[in-house]
């Protein structure tokens, strides 16, 4: 009995067994955390979805389970989960005070150049690449996570204007942020 007991265990150290458990854990409370969202209205009930019938028509909600709050799955085609969260957000910033948000919007221009600077560099590591002849999947590699980079400046770059302008909540606000051109803050 013990030296089968011992063989199971080696056997299961040879096939990190406890690392597959330990990474299969870890991801399903990670995707439990993306997946149950936090209620906007009350910071701390979870949402949980329900269905109502409106207009004669099935429609997909979300409600808070301590608050009264409510919104639609698809919040980008629901005008009025829109205008309450807009509302809500307008009640938050100013409740933030001008301080808090220039430090916001200093922290989103900072993210956004290191991100922007960090996509030049790799971006020139890419070029070094092709001036060695050494075009490969590190060269592939380097070009896909410059474009990577530069997104995340420009969502950086985003949020600082979403914050500067207090364009949370509205619809259409990336495509005014487009025509803009405040890409690079």
């Amino acid at each position: 009995m013990g030296i089968r007991r011992v063989v199971v265990q080696q056997g299961k150290h040879l096939l990190y067994v406890e690392h597959i458990v330990a990474g299969a854990r870890i991801l399903r409370n990670s995707w439990r955390r993306v997946s149950v969202h936090v209620c906007p209205g009350c910071r701390s009930g979870r949402m949980y979805p329900f269905e109502e019938i409106v207009d004669g028509e099935l429609r997909q909600f979300r409600g808070c389970e301590h608050c009264d709050h409510f919104e639609a799955v698809d919040i980008n085609r629901d005008a009025d989960s829109m205008s309450r969260l807009h509302a809500l957000s307008q009640t938050r910033m100013t409740e933030m005070g001008d301080t808090a948000l220039h430090a916001q919007q200093r922290k989103f221009r900072r993210l956004s150049r290191v991100w922007y600077l960090l996509a030049v560099l790799t971006l020139m590591l890419a070029g070094w690449q092709v001036l060695a002849n050494a075009l490969g999947l590190t060269f592939v590699f380097l070009l896909l996570f410059s474009v990577n980079l530069a997104v995340y400046g420009m969502a950086a770059s985003y949020r600082y204007w979403q914050v500067g302008h207090r364009q949370l909540f509205v619809k259409g606000a990336f495509r005014h942020w487009l025509k803009k051109g405040e890409w690079i803050v």
